[in-house]
């Protein structure tokens, strides 16, 4: 008897399996938006930038077009701030790869990343459209922030850590990411 219900045990997960797989793959394809329905300023990369700013994007799916429209640019903003850190770590590896002893300091390391974390209060959203799918709302949306803006918001991040400052955000590195 204990044989017959570890088949009953293993055959009832299998099925649980293969279904949720399957309610899985059909929920995806139901809440895929046709390519007609994104906007063309939208890029499904989540992050861009260009000679003046750096841009994030997001999608959200809710039963209200603004209420997309919102989450999606609350995604943008935390996505942006996530591009922008990942890019400055890159530059502090660089950097410490290097030899500069200074961006690997742990007090460094925090002052770096409170500094970066305010990009998503000083993102605004410059883009966002709603389309109604199967009854619910699809929202997109595009959040910027400038290059200057950014630049202002790291150094005054690093304010009153002068040693921390002239060791990243004068590096060639960052000059490059902002300018």
């Amino acid at each position: 008897m204990p044989h017959f219900l570890k088949i009953l045990f293993v055959g009832s997960c299998i099925a649980i399996l293969v279904s949720s797989c399957a309610a899985t793959e059909e929920a995806t394809s139901k809440s895929a938006a046709p390519a007609s329905d994104v906007p063309a300023w939208f890029i499904s990369s989540g992050f861009s930038s260009d000679s003046l700013a750096f841009h994030g994007y997001a999608t959200a799916i809710e039963a209200d077009s603004v209420i997309a429209i919102a989450n999606a640019r609350l995604q943008a903003k935390a996505t942006l701030e996530t591009a922008l850190a990942k890019q400055l770590e890159e530059i502090r590896e660089e950097l410490g790869e290097g030899g500069n002893s200074t961006v690997t300091q742990t007090d460094f390391i925090l002052t770096l990343r409170n500094a970066h974390q305010q990009v998503e209060e000083q993102a605004s959203g410059s883009n966002g459209k709603a389309v109604q799918k199967e009854g619910h709302y699809l929202g997109y949306s595009r959040v910027s922030i400038s290059k200057v803006d950014f630049r202002s918001l790291m150094n005054s991040g690093f304010s009153g850590k002068n040693a921390y400052k002239s060791a990243f955000l004068e590096s060639a590195a960052f000059r490059n990411l902002v300018n």
